[in-house]
């Protein structure tokens, strides 16, 4: 995804419905996070890349909406096709990082993005199709938006 400018500032579009569901391994560890949501009608059979970040930073700073964008943790991404109106990403955690969060941290933000890519009807009904489009700033059409927002205990450590 590319994104000009502030994280922050990065414009909503309404319509989009989202939830997200944490998996973890009976240890405790944070194992994959799936993103799954409804779009507006408007967007059926289009495909976009998604991404689900967390912000980062002191909540203090956070909530006082300082300059500048906190740094972002991507928690999950992947290009999805909105299809009957749904669309789903999911993103495996290897152990290292999935042992590398905690559960039991300060409410922070979380923001999942997306932005349209460009495909043909072939490219959209492969997924590893779609991965490798997504690599490429050419395949992007208009700029990325903010689908939903919420908060997380989650916290990088």
């Amino acid at each position: 995804m590319f994104v000009k400018g502030d994280w922050a500032t990065i414009p909503v579009r309404t319509g989009w419905t989202m939830a997200i569901q944490y998996g973890r391994l009976p240890s405790g560890t944070l194992d994959a996070i799936s993103v799954r949501g409804k779009a507006p009608s408007t967007e059926e059979g289009k495909a976009y890349l998604f991404e689900a970040r967390l912000a980062e930073g002191p909540p203090d700073v956070l909530a006082s909406g300082a300059k500048g964008s906190p740094p972002w943790w991507l928690l999950a991404g992947g290009p999805a096709v909105v299809d009957d109106g749904v669309y789903e990403f999911r993103s495996s955690h290897g152990l290292d990082q999935g042992r590398g969060v905690k559960w039991d941290g300060p409410k922070q933000e979380f923001r999942v993005l997306a932005q349209e890519l460009r495909a043909d009807e072939d490219t959209k009904r492969f997924l590893h199709a779609l991965k490798d489009m997504s690599r490429d700033p050419s395949n992007y059409i208009g700029e990325a938006f903010v689908i939903g927002t919420g908060t997380t205990t989650l916290l990088r450590v």
